[in-house]
């Protein structure tokens, strides 16, 4: 895949085009480059998205703290890769940019810059200042430069469209295992492996400490997890534990993200490491002494391990 971060050195033959965020690149936007490709091939051109960034909720809204995405910027152009896309433009968003109506938009950008040959909609896609998402006008608008348009159906999950925002809110109520139904792959996060309080060692249960992690990165729900844990491309079963640690310290502000792999020797201090959900395991809760926590950690491994069983 070739990505573009300079509008002016694009150079696409005969480009199936389609605008958005991409959040996630979910089953539904796997549709959309099924598509976009089945497109390219019958006019001899190539698939072709055009993201923004910064995301425009980042640039238009930046009193918001709230603000977590499904992917990175770098995540996400890994992900569109693996899809099969071609080539990913990458327009940086401004709050000029941000007045640009759709008709200005397919003028300056599709048209002149572009050269598009055709526009492909998803079934909810909006764009330009105006959220013009109206088929018809967007074929009104393209007509005069020969941009032919189409627009595609919804992909379902349980009666439900598939879309990033309902993926998030999945991952924030710990339903990893729809989330990856509808995501197409295991919810991941990356980060660092950091030095922590070694608490896990005195209940026999040592654990990877993880930080650096991406400020807007959506993380899930409080609780303990089964998932696996990429080390030097090597994978690992494991057991992860987000929040807050209640029994043996007092409230912090942010949620503390570990995990004790199984099977694993070795120091990964300042190792990057990649963390892939599996499925939930039970709600964070505060015992009433350290024996008390142990004997639920052995007994969230078990149920860690045969999750991981029924995974692969």
């Amino acid at each position: 895949m070739k990505v573009y971060t300079d509008i002016s050195s694009v150079k696409i033959k005969k480009p199936v085009v389609t605008i958005g965020v991409f959040d996630g690149v979910h089953n539904g936007h796997a549709y959309i480059i099924q598509k976009l490709n089945e497109k390219a091939d019958a006019v001899g051109g190539e698939s072709t998205i055009i993201t923004l960034w910064p995301h425009p909720r980042i640039v238009l809204e930046k009193a918001d703290q709230s603000l977590r995405f499904i992917s990175t910027i770098e995540e996400k152009k890994e992900l569109l890769a693996s899809r099969g896309l071609k080539n990913l433009i990458l327009l940086p968003f401004t709050k000029d940019f941000s007045q640009l109506t759709s008709k200005q938009f397919i003028k300056k950008y599709l048209a002149e810059k572009i050269h598009t040959s055709h526009l492909v909609m998803g079934h909810n896609h909006r764009f330009g200042s105006d959220r013009q998402g109206e088929v018809t006008k967007i074929q009104e608008y393209c007509e005069p430069y020969g941009i032919e348009v189409s627009q595609l159906q919804p992909v379902l999950q349980e009666e439900k469209a598939v879309s990033s925002s309902f993926i998030r809110t999945l991952i924030t109520d710990g339903d990893i295992q729809t989330a990856n139904q509808c995501l197409g792959y295991s919810f991941f996060i990356r980060g660092t492996v950091v030095h922590g309080k070694k608490l896990g060692r005195k209940l026999g249960f040592a654990t990877a400490n993880l930080g650096n992690i991406e400020p807007y990165k959506i993380l899930p729900a409080t609780g303990v997890y089964a998932v696996k844990v990429r080390v030097d491309q090597k994978l690992y079963g494991a057991m992860l534990n987000i929040g807050y640690r209640p029994t043996v310290e007092e409230k912090k502000s942010s949620p503390i993200i570990e995990a004790h792999l199984f099977n694993f020797e070795g120091d990964i201090y300042e190792k990057k490491i990649e963390i892939l959900f599996v499925g939930w395991i039970r709600n964070e809760k505060k015992f009433q002494n350290l024996k008390e926590l142990s004997d639920a950690l052995e007994e969230d491994k078990i149920k860690a391990l045969q999750m991981l069983e029924k995974s692969n």
